[in-house]
């Protein structure tokens, strides 16, 4: 459902479900992210790295048991949810000022 709202509100797809998905659960390795998300491993890969640079996730990288293998990556969100769609919300309305600002202009332009 949160998905939905955000894609609706023009935050990409793929971030929503990884947004929705990582507010559900205290952390998330890739694989999970990718089943649970139902996404390839790179859209998993694109997908993290920007929620990285937004600030909203923090990554950890987790040994095997038998310490054989690379480490697997292991993501959580980095603040609470409610702060982060906070954040979106706040961001979205700018952007819904800054096209009424730009169609007022327009509108006078052609008066």
């Amino acid at each position: 459902m949160m998905a939905e709202l955000l894609i609706k509100c023009g935050v990409n797809k793929n971030v929503a479900s990884v947004l929705e998905y990582l507010s559900e659960v205290s952390e998330a390795s890739t694989r999970e992210i990718e089943l649970n998300c139902n996404l390839r491993q790179p859209e998993v890969s694109m997908t993290m790295k920007i929620l990285s640079d937004l600030g909203y996730i923090e990554t950890k990288e987790v040994k095997y048991a038998k310490g054989k293998g690379r480490p697997r990556k292991v993501y959580r969100l980095k603040k609470p949810i409610k702060e982060i769609v906070n954040e979106i919300i706040k961001k979205k309305k700018e952007e819904i000022s800054e096209i009424e600002e730009a169609i007022r202009k327009l509108e006078e332009l052609v008066v």
